[in-house]
């Protein structure tokens, strides 16, 4: 099993959780998109002044299947922006060069 390249790549993965800064990310991601997906799921809405409400409203309660699938959701995103950050930073400290990062593919990507 530990001669398996997909069991090399998950724990090698996993390893970046070991800096406080990537956990810290891990975390603040994992708050943001928990709260953008509760939003977008009509979960939560914003009250504004005069008696308004912002978001979406839901006439039903949201099945098991959409809790599962919205904490897989933040999940993974908040992976794939810890991972992507890990990535910048360690590209940038080793000095390799190549192609430059779109600001607008990076943010596509991460909300895709």
């Amino acid at each position: 099993m530990k001669e398996n390249k997909i069991y090399n790549i998950g724990k090698n993965t996993l390893l970046i959780f070991k800096e406080w800064k990537n956990l810290a990310v891990f975390l603040g991601a994992l708050i943001f998109f928990s709260g953008l997906y509760a939003f977008f799921y009509a979960l939560i809405t914003i009250p504004m002044p005069g008696g308004g409400v912002l978001g979406f409203y839901r006439m039903t309660l949201p099945t098991s299947f959409e809790i599962f699938y919205m904490i897989f959701s933040v999940v993974i995103s908040s992976f794939i922006v810890t991972i992507t950050i890990y990535s910048i930073k360690l590209k940038m400290k080793s000095g390799i060069k190549g192609e430059g990062i779109s600001a607008l593919g990076l943010i596509t990507g991460i909300f895709g």
